[in-house]
């Protein structure tokens, strides 16, 4: 879209009389400030009254000696829009060598502004914004007096690291292997994201060989302060020495480092006689009966005995998906019933918490009375019994959890087991282009999609809400089918409100907005983000839904750039602002006419013309797509792959990869893209250059042109009025003219 210029500057830039200057803006900072720098004297303005120039801060015993060429061009994949550029200053009185020797000037913001001198037009109201950029002295010659400077866009400021990493500081409970690993940031609908593991009752091992004996103390891996637990030995801490049940105080060192903390063991568990899972569970008020077989009973041996082995009394310890681990005993147990090989057993449950909380699969454990404790070699876990395992999927909040799933054996209809993604929990009904997804409800986790724990108040700790996922213990010691206490979650990602009650965000336009102004992320000001060109991009990538999550910390800019390409795009800084350009072939609306006759606003003899080299012709496109996110099965990219025959046929076979296509989860919108780049790379454009007067400034790359030049001899150059797309837009300085380069489609290949 054209630029933003008031009515005054637009009627004197088309009229050929207008006196055009130009007006740099230095912000130094403190001490110094903004200065202004021109290339006249104040004084020698045609109508000298002080509306030209600011009212303030223009340092007279400077004089700019060079504009710079001030460059606007559309790079496919490219950081920013403007090429780096040079200005040059006369310091004879050494006002800038002095600033730029007392500290590092380096990404001081620069303006180059563009007037006329002419009393319509007033500074600060009709002054036009040329480049905005930031000074980039670490190169800054000086040459008789004078300082050469260079000049670049704004995209160096917004290279900032995008990360949320899971520090101890703020998770002290992390385990190690999660420690300072980057907590996902989810768009759209994102599948299988691995999620971190923040927080877990504590765990350490044992250095020392335990003999058997109760008590027991023996030195210990980690200091109880670095595990958030009592060092005192005043608290009684329940917890396994290896699979089995004890009770610990812990000690910690005075000289942690050097010498070791220990922890003073206590019998509190009985040997296990035998395992079985609940397959079914029928009435009984106080002592509720379960019903199990001799084939889900371990060890196998005992599957057909178990009555002779354990009777009324014997402690039992039912492991719980809703509520945990429950200590009780055995209150009868019946054989052959209902079926051969199958038992009801019944428990004490005076407080109804088994009948309450039981579900189907759930595991019971037979406890060995009265044995004396057991010896444990080195290196022996030695964890609490129960607690929290919280997990972060979403480094914000998010719209909705879809689904949870760990990764361990399946057994299929044939009795075979096979490894495979175990659904844990429950779905959530949610709507995804336009098709619904029916849903369970289950009660192993909890969600919280906006949870401000480590925030709390806003600003502390982590800084920001997320998304967490609560287990009442590990999911493996829930599930022992797991190979590990790892997750896996889909879920539906970052919305617009911040507090995941908002729309969720999809659209790879609305995704780059996010970034650039959410406060946690790029947290850039609303005034330096042109949010219209935002809103038509949001609608012209209207059809696309991205789906997919940043695992690694990445720097900003890039990682915007490589959306906007994926959606063939390309990301910009014009007039202080951000602005998103969505690369069409065909004619948009036209922004500005360029002719030789009605509009007479061409330089004679400027015209040159050029074709994209057929080596440069792209007909074999391949993109590698990931289709999945998480590591078992998302590693693998797929192959989404298309060519233009016809071209094939006029030049050959020419191929490009693109890689990786990673921000799409539906196929449809890998096509899509996929055919948008072949078509635009198989076309042969043909390309104009030409110089404009300053009316050209109202254009950016993006926008349309007509163009018609009638030659001399009343030749039409190129047989009518032809739409064009801007790919440069280059104000040359101080002479007041405008270069331009625009291209159109010469030959298509179908």
């Amino acid at each position: 879209m054209p630029r933003t210029l008031t009515a005054n500057f637009r009627n004197l830039a088309a009229s050929k009389s207008a006196a055009p200057y130009q007006v740099l803006e230095v912000d130094w900072g403190a001490p110094t400030g903004v200065q202004y720098y021109l290339d006249r004297p104040a004084s020698s303005f045609i109508t000298p009254d002080n509306f030209r120039i600011p009212a303030a801060g223009v340092d007279a015993n400077v004089n700019v000696l060079q504009w710079p060429a001030c460059s606007l061009s559309m790079k496919e994949g490219q950081i920013g829009a403007t090429e780096q550029t040079q200005v040059v200053l006369d310091d004879a009185a050494g006002a800038i060598t002095a600033i730029l020797n007392t500290t590092d000037q380096q990404r001081k913001l620069v303006t180059v502004w563009r007037m006329f001198d002419d009393p319509t037009c007033v500074w600060g109201t009709d002054n036009a914004e040329i480049l905005t950029g930031v000074l980039r002295p670490f190169d800054w010659t000086a040459s008789n007096n004078q300082i050469t400077l260079n000049l670049g866009d704004l995209g160096p400021l917004l290279a900032k690291s995008i990360s949320c990493p899971a520090t101890a500081a703020v998770f002290p409970n992390i385990p190690n292997q999660y420690q300072d690993k980057n907590i996902p940031l989810c768009w759209g609908y994102a599948q299988r994201v691995e999620a971190v593991l923040v927080s877990r009752p504590w765990s350490t091992s044992i250095t020392q060989a335990t003999d058997g004996s109760s008590p027991v103390t023996v030195n210990i891996a980690d200091d109880p302060d670095s595990m958030g637990v009592d060092g005192t030995g005043q608290t009684s801490y329940p917890a396994f020495l290896g699979l089995d049940s004890v009770l610990v105080k812990f000690n910690q060192s005075s000289s942690p480092g050097d010498v070791p903390s220990t922890a003073t063991i206590t019998k509190n568990w009985e040997p296990t006689l035998a395992t079985a899972v609940v397959l079914g569970t029928v009435d009984g008020a106080n002592h509720p009966r379960i019903i199990i077989q001799d084939q889900h009973i371990q060890p196998l041996a005992v599957g057909d005995t178990l009555d002779a082995i354990v009777a009324a009394g014997t402690n039992v310890q039912i492991c719980m998906a809703k509520y945990g681990i429950y200590a009780t005993t055995l209150a009868t147990i019946i054989t052959q019933s209902p079926w051969p090989g199958w038992y009801i057993v019944a428990f004490s449950d005076p407080q109804n918490i088994i009948a309450a909380n039981l579900e189907i699969g759930d595991q019971i454990k037979f406890l060995k009375n009265g044995q004396p404790m057991r010896a444990w070699p080195v290196g022996s876990v030695l964890r609490a019994l129960s607690g929290s395992y919280i997990y972060l999927a979403n480094a914000l909040p998010s719209k909705n959890v879809a689904r949870v799933e760990g990764f361990g054996s399946v057994a299929d209809q044939a009795g075979a087991n096979r490894k495979d993604f175990i659904t844990l929990g429950a779905y959530r009904s949610t709507h995804l282009a336009g098709s619904s997804t029916t849903t369970t409800s289950g009660t192993s986790f909890q969600v919280n999609l906006n949870d401000n724990t480590w925030n709390n108040p806003p600003g502390a700790g982590l800084g920001q809400n997320v998304t967490s996922i609560t287990f009442p213990g590990s999911p493996r010691d829930l599930d022992n089918t797991l190979d590990d206490d790892r997750i896996w979650v889909t879920l539906e990602g970052v919305e617009d409100r911040g507090d995941s009650t908002g729309n969720l965000i999809a659209n790879p336009a609305t995704i780059i907005l996010q970034y650039l102004e959410n406060p946690h992320l790029m947290n850039v000001a609303a005034g330096s983000i042109n949010a219209a060109s935002f809103t038509a991009a949001a609608t012209a990538l209207a059809n696309y839904q991205c789906g997919f999550a940043q695992l690694e910390a990445a720097d900003g800019l890039s990682l915007l750039q490589h959306i906007a390409q994926l959606c063939h795009s390309f990301l910009f800084f014009d007039q202080g602002q951000a602005n998103l350009v969505v690369l069409s072939d065909a004619a948009a609306t036209v922004q500005h006419t360029f002719d030789t006759t009605t509009s007479d606003n061409l330089l004679q003899g400027s015209l040159s013309q050029s074709e994209t080299p057929v080596d440069d012709i792209v007909n074999d496109l391949t993109f590698k797509w990931r289709g999945a996110w998480d590591d078992k099965t998302g590693n693998k990219l797929m192959d989404s792959k298309n060519a233009r025959l016809t071209s094939i046929a006029a030049f050959g076979r020419m191929a490009r990869e693109i890689n990786p296509v990673d921000i799409y989860w539906r196929r449809g919108d890998v096509a899509a893209e996929r055919d948008w780049w072949l078509a635009h790379l198989s076309n042969i454009y043909r390309y104009v250059r030409f110089t404009a007067f300053l009316d050209a400034l109202v254009l950016q790359p993006g926008d349309w042109i007509n163009l018609t030049w009638i030659d001399g001899g009343g030749r039409n150059l190129f047989g009518g009025p032809k739409a064009m797309l801007v790919t440069q837009t280059t104000d040359t300085g101080k002479d007041g003219l405008v270069q331009i380069e625009a291209r159109y489609a010469a030959f298509v290949y179908e």
